[in-house]
């Protein structure tokens, strides 16, 4: 019984689909920075302490954002109860979602199915994407209730996570197809 009261599982995001997006739309606002800079630079006429200004202004421009390039998710079972935190450049946690299996409406596979069912218990205003890829393998989603609509979790889940799930909540866990 103790692997089915504690179980942690940590996955990075890849560089690829929309967050490869994000990371070349961060690449293209230090670009820009740096243009400014030097339009200004040479508005103004070169000067040292300017310059230094520039160089100074883009490495804490760089130092304060990269990190939600590389993103990685924990997720946390403990005693029944899911905890998914989104971590930053491997520094900068931040809790994403806290609840208790027992309180799942569904839990099934990520397909059209089962995301049809999920349609008809609650409809669906929000979801959270806590896996690696949009392409990634053994997705499930978790449908929670939330101000009288649905809140779905995107999770990849392996088969310990799979008995956690049925046993905390068998009622709510399908099969998998």
């Amino acid at each position: 019984m103790s692997e089915l009261q504690s179980y942690e599982k940590i996955l990075s995001r890849k560089n690829e689909g929309t967050h490869r997006w994000k990371v070349l739309g961060w690449l293209f606002l230090y670009l820009n920075w740096v243009l400014l800079g030097s339009l200004l630079l040479a508005a103004f006429g070169m000067s040292a302490p300017l310059l230094l200004l520039l160089t100074l202004s883009t490495v804490f421009l760089v130092r304060l954002t990269w990190k939600y390039t590389q993103v990685e998710f924990e997720y946390a079972l403990l005693d029944g109860v899911l905890v998914i935190d989104k971590i930053y450049g491997k520094k900068t946690r931040r809790a994403v979602f806290e609840g208790e299996l027992k309180h799942a409406l569904l839990i099934a596979p990520y397909t059209e199915d089962f995301l049809r069912k999920a349609k008809e218990l609650r409809p669906l205003n929000k979801s959270i994407d806590a896996t690696s890829s949009e392409n990634a393998e053994n997705v499930w989603f978790l449908l929670f209730e939330k101000d009288e609509s649905g809140l779905l979790i995107l999770v990849e889940a392996d088969e310990t996570m799979l008995r956690i799930f049925r046993y905390y909540n068998a009622r709510a866990t399908a099969r998998k197809l």
